[in-house]
């Protein structure tokens, strides 16, 4: 039964037809109706908005025309494997570059069309690109050229041919029987002939000139064997010298050197050893390096260099045996420049490091020990000439290794321990008097390595003299005068800026702690000693800096004398002529110092007012001096009353026991008492000198700061970062103390 009800449209008709078009490439399938006028809904939208067909899409048309295209890279390829341009894209570019006036550049084409061009052409001039190269043309000699060209002489059978192929017997072949000439037949006999024979000459004489070229290699490489074969034996002759004089030696040697035992002896077999060593030198100076001579000679020179040593006695005979190795400098290899170190492609040393030569461990073995032993036992080190002497001798042959240790550590040694052992006013009959260091140290100067010629320097020889100075004038005694020698030490320009600074910072407040301590104002009985005592520290510094001394020290009590004489019944004429005379007594360079210009128109000014006030009302109305009472000179920083107070205790003790000594120990508790520290004793001894040890710390508790130990005139500190290590510390520098207890 026919169902009466309409037929519905399928729901899923729009999305085939969509599916339809998509698998057509976006054009509508013929066999899907389309509305009216043969254009789809999305076609009639786009005309509306002014489009037209074969146009690109936008208001001037500069959209694509086409589709898009999509190219799909094969699986697993990457970026670059495939030309990634579709076809639509590279007309969309060419369209695009018309539409613009512009000549499209197709970098793939181009690439095509220079492949065909070079295609082209190399087909043009030849296979492989390469224009064809005419063959050159062989050149036919005849026989007689042959024989002029090569100087081989032709067997007459090349030079005619005889024909035995005919019928009618042999016959003779020659040029001008026809032969090589042109025929109507291109190969007949003759000619064939004639090439094998051509051939044949050729092939001769090209043997000929292989064995000619082989005769004259052959020529060459026997005169080049001659020639090695002649120096082969010239080396082995000069071999066989030398092997004879090294025997001649070596057997001398072990029979002579046993039997020497006077110095005179020695002298004979050192001559007669040297005059043959100097023959093998003479003759093998080329081969010395190359056949190790050294170790020869080294080892000849042995028994007699330490018989030698045995008898030397280097202070009274510096130039004993010197002379006889000048002779040898060459066959011991004396400072021979050692070969170029090689190193490998990253920086280090490629093989063995370099050793000692045997002349250097001769010396190391046998002349050093006897050297040391002379300077650390015999040598008196305040009389440099005999070891000045020994050295100068022995330096031209000696290893600059050997050379630095003796000057520069044990001469230095024993030089460091006689300056600690000087004493600046020690009489010359006591067992304590040692001479002035400039007599026994400016002689070394010039020998001494940089580093002991830095006053800086932490345990350098002017560093030690530095800090012994510095020493020597905080406990000096101005009444004994100046310190012998300190005039030369100024004029040492590599000292005289440290020596300055040390003059100021440590002797100038004790001259000016000396003059107020020992000083006194007395008009009817003057003692001007204590001033003769400070003027002769004069030459040691500037006028400006010595007035401090007179302006804190001096002045003070003199204007304070000059008011109580102008305030008792006072005679001026008396007092114009004390006036007068105190003046007279300082150098007009220190009177022309403002400062104490100053202080001289104060006591001239203080003369005027009691003139002008007369003699009833200056007793009372006479203003007294502003200068106020004497105080010492202080060193850089600030000080405490109790410090001010300590020093001059101190300084009246020294005065009333000039002969009293004041020990390390005290100059650092002054020290520490003037810069807040405290100086506690750890009863705790140094593990290697069995000194007391000591903390300086600035803590309450007495704990942190640093532990140290006195040693002559040194102050030696711990290390904090090896306990091992104990350093000298110069504590007279501004604050260097300080700076220790706080780390």
């Amino acid at each position: 039964m026919d169902n009466p009800l309409p037929k519905r449209a399928s729901p899923f008709a729009d999305s085939r037809d969509s599916k339809r078009t998509k698998l057509n490439g976006g054009k509508m399938d013929p066999s899907v109706s389309t509305p009216t006028g043969g254009m789809t809904f999305a076609q009639k939208m786009m005309a509306k908005m002014g489009y037209q067909k074969g146009q690109g899409l936008g208001k001037e048309g500069s959209g694509i025309v086409n589709p898009i295209e999509v190219k799909m890279r094969p699986t697993g390829a990457g970026v670059g494997s495939v030309k990634e341009k579709t076809t639509q894209t590279k007309a969309e570019e060419k369209r695009r570059a018309e539409q613009k006036g512009e000549k499209y550049d197709d970098s793939s084409e181009e690439e095509r069309r220079a492949r065909k061009e070079r295609k082209r052409v190399a087909k043009a001039v030849g296979s492989g690109g390469r224009t064809p190269v005419a063959k050159p043309k062989q050149k036919i000699r005849t026989a007689a050229e042959i024989e002029v060209e090569e100087g081989l002489e032709v067997p007459n059978v090349f030079k005619s041919l005889i024909d035995h192929t005919g019928a009618h017997g042999p016959k003779l072949l020659t040029s001008t029987a026809g032969l090589m000439t042109p025929t109507t037949v291109a190969n007949t006999e003759e000619t064939k002939i004639a090439i094998y024979a051509r051939r044949e000459l050729d092939a001769f004489a090209s043997a000929w000139h292989d064995v000619q070229e082989r005769k004259e290699t052959a020529a060459v490489h026997s005169q080049q064997i001659q020639e090695e074969i002649g120096k082969q034996e010239a080396e082995v002759l000069n071999l066989r010298s030398i092997a004879e004089a090294i025997s001649s030696i070596t057997a001398s040697d072990s029979t002579t050197s046993m039997s020497v035992t006077t110095s005179e002896e020695l002298d004979e077999q050192l001559e007669a050893l040297t005059s043959r060593l100097e023959d093998v030198q003479l003759k093998c100076n080329a081969q010395i390096r190359e056949f190790d001579l050294y170790e020869v000679a080294v080892a000849a020179l042995q028994p007699l260099f330490k018989k030698f040593i045995n008898l030397w006695h280097p202070l009274e005979e510096p130039l004993r045996v010197v002379p006889y190795l000048v002779r040898l400098k060459a066959i011991l290899g004396v400072n021979q420049p050692s070969e170029p170190e090689v190193l490998d492609d990253f920086g280090g040393r490629a093989g063995r490091q370099q050793h000692c030569t045997p002349y250097e461990s001769l010396i190391y073995s046998t002349w050093m020990p006897k050297v040391r032993t002379v300077v650390v036992n015999d040598w008196d080190s305040t009389d440099p000439t005999p070891m000045l002497n020994l050295i100068g001798s022995w330096k031209e042959v000696l290893p600059p290794l050997a050379y630095d240790v003796v000057v520069n550590q044990l001469v230095v040694q024993r030089l460091t321990t006689a300056i600690q052992a000087w004493r600046p006013h020690a009489v010359r009959t006591s067992k304590q008097y040692v001479p002035e260091p400039h007599t026994w140290i400016f002689p070394w100067l010039e020998h001494l390595d940089e580093y002991h010629l830095d006053p800086k320097s932490s345990n350098g020889l002017l560093a030690e003299v530095k800090r012994k100075f510095r020493t020597a004038f905080s406990i000096l005694d101005p009444a004994k005068g100046v310190i012998a020698g300190l005039e030369e030490w100024q004029e040492v320009a590599i000292f005289s800026k440290e020596l300055k600074h040390a003059l100021e910072i440590t002797l100038l407040p004790r001259l000016a702690q000396y003059l107020h301590t020992s000083f006194e104002v007395d008009p009817a009985d003057q003692d001007i000693t204590p001033i003769e005592n400070i003027l002769k520290w004069k030459p040691f510094f500037t006028a400006d800096k010595f007035s401090r001394i007179l302006i804190d020290a001096f002045f003070p009590k003199w204007l304070n004398v000059l008011h109580l004489w102008l305030t008792s019944d006072p005679s001026y004429e008396e007092i114009g002529q004390w006036y007068a005379w105190w003046q007279s007594q300082f150098p007009d360079t220190v009177n022309a110092v403002p400062a104490v210009a100053a202080e001289w128109e104060k006591g001239l000014a203080m003369m005027n007012s009691a003139m002008d006030l007369g003699p009833d009302r200056v007793k009372t109305d006479l203003a007294a001096p502003r200068a106020g009472p004497a105080r010492p000179i202080s060193g850089p920083g600030s000080q405490s009353k109790n410090a001010v107070k300590a020093q001059e205790v101190k300084a009246a003790a020294a005065a009333s026991n000039a002969n009293e000594d004041i020990t390390l120990r005290d100059i650092m508790e002054d020290l520490c008492e003037k810069e807040g520290l405290m100086l506690i004793p750890l009863r705790k001894a140094h593990s290697e000198t069995g000194l007391p040890l000591m903390r300086v710390t600035a803590s309450a508790t007495g704990s942190g700061g640093v532990v140290v130990y006195l040693k002559g005139d040194v102050v030696y500190a711990q290390n904090k970062k090896n306990r091992a290590i104990w350093d000298p510390v110069d504590v007279f520098e501004e604050g260097a103390l300080s700076a220790l207890a706080e780390n």
